[in-house]
């Protein structure tokens, strides 16, 4: 097919008169920045290494954009969600490393079970979706390189994913 000057285009760029795509995109740049200075600051006061900041970063950018279409259950529930999620995500991380082979076959079970949960009504949708964040972030953050050791690198990621969803919710 020979594309021609008379012929009207069907993949213009649609022009954004409100600017809601602009004013979405500020939101979530403001949210990860946000997050971003938070988990620097308690890197610097409290110590977790770099991993936790990445991981954070990584929240609050998925997140700002899914918290766009969550209400304020969704809400409450992505506080008690994200945490956990990210605490498994962070223990999962350590398992690759240690057991590469179990930790593969988790990661994989993790996603999918992520998303069967999708199955289940717009709530359980939510949930699978913000459970996915964290394990994204496994994929992201380097694995086991803090100088924090054992669970407490698991606390820190959940301490983090609270500072993500709190600015999220701004």
């Amino acid at each position: 097919m020979m594309l021609t000057f008379s012929m009207p285009l069907r993949r213009t760029p649609h022009f954004d008169p409100k600017w809601m795509h602009l004013r979405a995109t500020a939101v979530t740049m403001a949210t990860v920045l946000g997050a971003y200075g938070c988990a620097l600051l308690i890197e610097q006061k409290a110590g977790p290494h770099v991993d936790s900041i990445v991981q954070c970063v990584v929240i609050a950018s998925a997140l700002g954009r899914i918290q766009r279409v969550l209400d304020r259950t969704d809400r409450l529930l992505s506080c008690a969600v994200l945490p956990c999620a990210a605490a498994g995500g962070t223990e999962l991380t350590t398992l690759i490393r240690h057991h590469p082979q179990v930790g593969d076959v988790v990661f994989v079970l993790a996603v999918a079970g992520s998303i069967w949960l999708r199955r289940f009504g717009l709530r359980a949708a939510r949930v699978g979706t913000l459970v996915t964040l964290p394990l994204v972030a496994v994929l992201v953050v380097p694995g086991g390189t803090g100088a924090v050791g054992g669970h407490e690198r698991t606390g820190w990621a959940a301490v983090m994913a609270l500072v993500a969803v709190a600015w999220g919710r701004c």
